[in-house]
């Protein structure tokens, strides 16, 4: 059972990337919060549950606790209260995954806990969000008596990223951070032609777009950093070195390196955690766990047997990759069998047909891995990652 106090205030800032779930609870009633004089809109959701007089908020900086204790309607700040409900914001830092460490733990332990010991609110990033969404760890946020109206006027993407494979959603994004990208107009001229910000902003449209440009800015010579040809930034919460690596001006791999080495036991957090965020994206399909065990030691592995620890996963089709596999099988297919034979197939030519497809289906795939390693540094460690596109691939074309 839940807390008897669950709030959400409908008038806080959204922002990209963050999103935050709610605990569960058997039933619900929804009340409005007229008595507030600071914000009409704001709504009060009362859960039936054992009499808890604590709302407990998962956070891992004091970002949304300051908003909240500053915008929400009826939070007394000398007591730090909403009426008789003490609000407790349990902050853990993110490094070394140690927030979702500790939020995991309340969670596993959630039946076992005392009113007011049990999650009622956390936070979750982007990147893996869906960890959250796919589970009974939140609940449906209408069940909190938010309506479609109320979330109108949110972004769709942020909608859709904290919803589960059921189609349920379970967060709502709190903040919205603006992005901007920067060039100079003289460089752009002399590369693409035109200064013009609405032409530039063609060469950086979507990801596609965006790594057509990157090697066409490395074939003109142009490097981010010209002692290490990479180009430098943050992904997925470290920083990387990036190198994108052409074939007849075609982009076939970006490679992703860590810039930092670390210790044995932080590069099993980040490989482990990778391997799960891959898992829980439908974006790619995987053929097996490389999760590796806690009691694992992985720099005698490394050293000793010479072990190569790595995650291979591949990227789904889109829907209209989708219909030019169909073609493509249907037509090896009618290579082989009559449409006759193909409408009513005999056991043998159902069995090959079947046979043929998985073979199609996952060289398709093998197309477009992506895979991930760990490396060795001189007893440090950092994880490569490889994004692969063999469409592109040289394929003895040029000899």
């Amino acid at each position: 059972m839940r807390k008897k106090w669950l709030a959400l205030a409908l008038s806080l800032t959204m922002v990209a990337g963050c999103l935050t779930g709610c605990g569960g609870s058997d039933s619900t009633t929804s009340n409005t919060n007229s008595g507030s004089s600071s914000n009409d809109s704001a709504k009060v959701e009362t859960l039936a549950d054992g009499g808890g007089k604590v709302l407990n908020i998962y956070v891992w900086n004091d970002e949304f606790s300051s908003r909240f204790e500053k915008y929400y309607p009826d939070y007394d700040k000398s007591t730090k209260s909403i009426g008789d409900v003490k609000v407790n914001f349990i902050q853990n830092a993110n490094e070394g995954n140690n927030y979702q460490d500790k939020l995991d733990a309340a969670l596993k332990a959630q039946d076992s806990a005392s009113a007011d010991d049990k999650v009622d609110m956390f936070l979750c990033e982007m990147d893996y969000v869906n960890k959250y969404t796919n589970t009974d760890k939140a609940l449906d946020v209408k069940a909190l008596g938010l309506t479609d109206e109320d979330m109108s006027q949110m972004y769709d993407y942020t909608k859709q990223a904290a919803t589960g494979v059921d189609g349920v959603l379970r967060g709502v994004s709190w903040q919205g951070c603006p992005g901007g990208f920067v060039y100079r107009r003289s460089y752009a001229k002399q590369i693409f032609g035109t200064d013009d910000p609405a032409e530039v902003q063609k060469k950086v449209a979507d990801w596609d777009t965006f790594k057509a440009t990157a090697a066409e800015l490395k074939e003109k010579g142009y490097r981010n950093d010209p002692t290490t040809d990479a180009l430098v930034g943050e992904f997925n919460g470290a920083k990387v070195n990036v190198f994108v690596v052409t074939n007849n001006n075609k982009v076939c791999r970006i490679m992703v390196a860590d810039a930092n080495n670390v210790d044995e036991r932080a590069i099993q957090i980040r490989f482990n955690r990778l391997c799960e965020q891959f898992a829980n994206n439908p974006k790619y399909i995987s053929l097996q766990d490389y999760t590796i065990p806690e009691d694992e030691n992985i720099s005698y592995e490394i050293t000793v047997h010479k072990k190569r620890y790595e995650a291979v996963f591949y990227q789904q089709s889109a829907a209209t990759d989708t219909i030019a596999i169909k073609e493509k099988l249907q037509s090896i297919l009618l290579s082989k069998y009559t449409e006759e034979q193909l409408e009513n197939p005999t056991e043998e030519i159902r069995s090959e047909i079947i046979k043929l497809s998985m073979e199609y289906v996952m060289e398709s795939y093998s197309k477009r891995p992506v895979w991930f390693m760990i490396s060795d540094y001189y007893g440090k460690y950092y994880i490569t990652m490889f994004y692969d596109n063999e469409y592109n691939r040289a394929n003895g074309e040029d000899l």
